[in-house]
């Protein structure tokens, strides 16, 4: 109740004083850091750019919180969770996909970024650094046509639930960031600048990618959530890599800089989606470490940040989620050239053996003939 009541008041009052405070301001990023030192505040945007242009950036994502996914059990017998936890020192060689920053543009994609950013680490922690398979944010959007409730995805946001249902049950192929030209389907200009989305073509975007859609195609086995509680979250992270969390998205998240983020000022704009990597302290205030998706420019941290652990900061520690990658057998991938090298022993088999079998021949004949002789 006390929660809900400082919610309401903060929230009216960041109505009244924000105005004052000229929103998007110096004025608004002093009031930040003047009333609070866990934090601080800083400007990481151009000039002209207004809270209209925020609210269209990064929509309300649409929240399927309800009984479509499974509770993961969690055991913490004998299990010492450490101060701090870094996935990319933990997986050094994975190091690079998991604070590989992305940028998702224009739309309401945070869900596809975290999602797909999720996948992407744990299919490489899964196959001890061998496939690093970057899976694309983009196929989701196009082609998951339950992850959203309106043809335009990137206007109302999506469902993070139903694209790790995707996932399991379809498959997503990779691809790269706007204009990467990396993997079969990379993010399009209609998501990334126009906010619109594109429709779903079942076939690479890449024309220099190699591999078909249906080839590219890379499954997951399983997906649950993480029980809502630090530590289960912590052991999550520990024993399979990062997590997918959903937190509230208040106005004076924007300016994050540095530091470890707790709400202090302005309105609810949306519930947000991000990729938790690990944990730890900062100046005696206890954090989780994640990735954002708007680019590696966003804050002093290259697009990572810190938030509050332990007290559920704006509910990120309800709705975690992650999953388990299925791997494809080696053999699948190499029988065309183990079937060559076996086609090529045999015939070196059979040449060896004929040459065997004449030499041996022409030998009776020497032998024959001067047995005839004497």
């Amino acid at each position: 109740m006390r929660h809900a009541f400082l919610l309401y008041a903060l929230t009216i009052f960041s109505l009244c004083e924000v105005k004052k405070c000229q929103y998007l301001t110096k004025t608004f990023i002093d009031f930040i850091n003047k009333n609070q030192s866990s934090w601080r505040a800083g400007k990481f945007f151009l000039e002209n750019v207004t809270s209209r242009n925020f609210v269209h950036r990064y929509h309300r994502p649409v929240l399927n919180v309800g009984n479509e996914v499974r509770v993961k059990d969690c055991y913490l017998e004998d299990l010492h969770i450490p101060d701090s936890f870094d996935a990319r020192k933990e997986w050094p060689h994975c190091a690079d996909v998991i604070g590989n920053i992305r940028d998702q543009g224009s739309c309401s994609s945070c869900w596809a970024f975290s999602s797909t950013g999720v996948m992407t680490d744990r299919l490489c922690i899964q196959s001890e650094g061998e496939v690093k398979f970057q899976f694309s944010p983009q196929d989701i959007l196009s082609c998951c046509e339950n992850c959203s409730n309106s043809t335009y995805g990137c206007a109302v946001g999506g469902s993070s639930d139903r694209a790790w249902r995707y996932w399991t049950e379809s498959g997503i192929v990779s691809g790269g960031d706007y204009d990467s030209y990396q993997g079969c389907v990379f993010y399009q200009e209609s998501e990334f600048y126009l906010k619109t989305k594109s429709p779903c073509m079942k076939s690479c975007n890449n024309p220099h990618y190699k591999i078909s859609y249906a080839e590219d195609k890379h499954f997951g086995s399983d997906y649950y959530q993480v029980k809502p509680a630090e530590k289960c979250i912590q052991a999550e992270i520990m024993s399979n890599g990062p997590v997918e969390a959903i937190f509230a998205l208040y106005e004076d998240f924007y300016y994050y800089k540095d530091g470890v983020y707790t709400y202090t000022i302005g309105g609810l704009v949306s519930a947000h989606t991000v990729k938790i990597i690990g944990w730890g302290v900062e100046n005696g205030n206890p954090y989780w470490l994640a990735a954002n998706s708007w680019n590696c420019n966003w804050g002093q941290l290259k697009g990572f940040f810190k938030i509050r652990r332990g007290v559920d900061e704006c509910g990120i520690e309800q709705h975690v989620l992650a999953g388990t990658a299925r791997l494809k057998t080696k053999t699948s991938s190499s029988s065309p050239w183990l079937l060559v090298a076996l086609v090529s022993a045999g015939i070196v088999i059979a040449v060896m053996a004929i040459a065997l079998f004449v030499k041996k021949k022409s030998m009776e004949s020497v032998i024959n003939y001067f047995r005839l002789k004497s």
